[in-house]
């Protein structure tokens, strides 16, 4: 009888462990499997609009989650391991991107390698690592392994601001040149940093001149852009002068919408207002060296999206 018992409690065992063990290579599997591929991505960019992008995701099994009007995104969980995001401004869609796991990333840009489909475009810094730009069946596109984003563009001459059946009108592709507006606070804050070769408050002589740009010296007039809580700030250190209020000033960096450029530069100018001897200065006006990485297109998408008055 001893015996009988001790063969229906192995039995029982043997059964458990069976459905453990399959349990978890079922669950191994989907953490293997559910991932996305980038031609899924090519193929909801050429149907999705600001109008139709809800029933098309919610048919397709990605759960609506919200919308995130200070990112300008409406967000979706394809899965546990995979967000896809549906980018706006002004009433149009301008990209969409995949934010997922690391592995998820990995497995989704593999197809890049060796693949002429995707034709290499440029490259700069991304926090800790690297976003990449490419050229994909007419759509521009990007990788970002330090947000573990892949992000498309809509080709050009298409329309995302309606879901109507007319011709679509011509209108500019988001190039890589406005990818800026996808910036965090401190990325572009350090770009900013990097790139500033003059700033003054005040524009017409007289005004207040800053010696050191983009680092800050306490013993000198400095200014440097800062972040908190992911917001962008303008700081300032103003030596003591007379009787003029001296100090280190932080403000919030408020684009006034004031912006010019030349053959070697362009200036933006934030709000502010200081006084000195019973005259105002006003406005900061900050000049910047452009690059291929760093233009004035992609700057100002940044700032009149996150920091315009």
């Amino acid at each position: 009888m001893r015996y009988i018992k001790y063969l229906i409690i192995c039995n029982l065992l043997f059964v458990f462990a069976t459905k453990s063990h399959a349990q978890n290579m079922d669950n191994i599997t989907a953490l293997l499997t559910e991932g996305y591929t980038i031609e899924e991505l090519h193929g909801l960019t050429d149907i999705l609009t600001i109008d139709n992008h809800r029933s098309v995701l919610e048919k397709r099994g990605f759960k609506y989650e919200k919308n995130d009007t200070e990112s300008g995104s409406y967000v979706y969980t394809k899965n546990d391991y995979v967000s896809f995001y549906v980018n706006y401004e002004k009433g149009k869609l301008t990209s969409v991107h995949f934010k997922s796991s690391p592995q998820k990333f990995y497995k989704a840009i593999a197809e890049i390698k060796d693949n002429s489909k995707f034709t290499y475009s440029s490259e700069k810094v991304s926090g800790t690592g690297k976003l990449i730009y490419y050229k994909y069946s007419g759509h521009s596109m990007s990788t970002n392994d330090n947000y573990y984003r892949v992000t498309m563009w809509p080709k050009e001459g298409t329309t995302t601001s309606s879901s109507s059946t007319t011709t679509p009108t011509a209108s500019p592709v988001a190039t890589p040149t406005t990818i800026e507006t996808y910036y965090s606070a401190k990325e572009i804050a350090d770009a900013m940093n990097a790139n500033i070769t003059s700033a003054n408050i005040g524009f017409a002589s007289p005004n207040y001149k800053f010696g050191v740009k983009g680092s800050m010296n306490m013993d000198k007039p400095s200014i440097r852009f800062i972040t908190r809580d992911n917001v962008l700030y303008v700081q300032m250190n103003i030596p003591r002068n007379g009787e003029c209020d001296y100090g280190l000033k932080e403000v919030k960096a408020k684009w006034t919408g004031q912006t010019g450029s030349g053959p070697s530069y362009f200036y933006l100018t934030f709000d502010y207002l200081y006084n000195c001897n019973g005259k105002d200065y006003k406005g900061v006006y900050v000049d910047f060296r452009p690059s291929s990485s760093f233009t004035k297109g992609g700057v100002e998408a940044w700032v009149q999206k996150n920091a315009y008055k």
